[in-house]
């Protein structure tokens, strides 16, 4: 079954563009990648990195990076396949959540 190794809701999810992925984002502050035949997670260990809820998840055009947009006031951008973040933006004070990429 898709999600559930979330430990906690699911707010966000997307499609990669060849339609083989779906990304979710959750309340649990991790973001996961799920294979669309299986419903399998993709890889071992969640995308973690945010401190707060994960509320906006998206794949780039061409299905290499991810981003996600936290409650904790970040947006960071993912190389997907090496699960690590590669550009973090805060902007604390001026935005507290982001709720949609």
């Amino acid at each position: 079954m898709p999600f559930q190794e979330h430990r906690d809701e699911v707010n966000s999810v997307a499609f990669s563009p060849d339609g083989n992925y779906i990304v979710s984002g959750s309340s649990d502050s991790t973001v996961r990648v799920w294979c669309t035949t299986d419903g399998k997670e993709v890889m071992d260990s969640p995308f973690e990195g945010h401190t707060d809820w994960v509320r906006s998840v998206e794949f780039s055009p061409d299905g290499r990076s991810i981003v996600s947009g936290s409650d904790d006031g970040t947006i960071r951008i993912w190389d997907a396949p090496e699960k690590k973040a590669i550009s973090t933006t805060s902007e604390k004070g001026k935005a507290d959540r982001r709720k949609s990429l």
